[in-house]
């Protein structure tokens, strides 16, 4: 799982990728072919454009809706050639360095809380105030055979 920032060009920018796979892979040609997807007449436009540029550009055929069916579905691939995934879909840098610094903050905390608690410490805080840590795993660290 990725996280998406709460900006509103981060959320519609992963929304579209989303909707975008099935005709940027030359599944089909258009939104409306695939089953189920009902809420894309905003972005149709913009995907299928960009879908259409590279297919005149790559050379790339459309599968359709009829291919796609009668392909096993449990075909998998010898190798898949897929770029890196991000650590977090944002629609700055801004604001993806401050998820990630926030991210590492927890990270940092979290880390900390664990190891107070490996170490008996029954007030150790957790990152997260809704979870008080040493209540928690109270009864779990009691229980016979179990050691942090």
């Amino acid at each position: 799982m990725i996280p998406v920032t709460d900006e509103e060009a981060a959320e519609v920018g992963v929304f579209k990728y989303v909707l975008s796979q099935s005709v940027r892979e030359q599944l089909i040609e258009q939104l409306q072919d695939w089953p189920g997807i009902h809420c894309v007449a905003s972005l149709q436009e913009d995907i299928e454009a960009e879908a259409a540029a590279v297919s005149l550009e790559t050379g790339a055929q459309v599968l359709g809706v009829e291919a796609i069916l009668s392909r096993d579905p449990l075909y998998r691939p010898e190798k898949l050639a897929r770029p890196p995934a991000p650590l977090v879909h944002a629609a700055t840098q801004a604001a993806g360095k401050a998820f990630y610094e926030a991210y590492s903050w927890f990270l940092g905390a979290f880390r900390d809380a664990a190891e107070k608690l490996r170490r008996r410490d029954r007030v150790a805080a957790s990152p997260l105030p809704a979870v008080p840590a040493s209540a928690a795993l109270r009864s779990w660290i009691g229980r016979p055979g179990r050691d942090l």
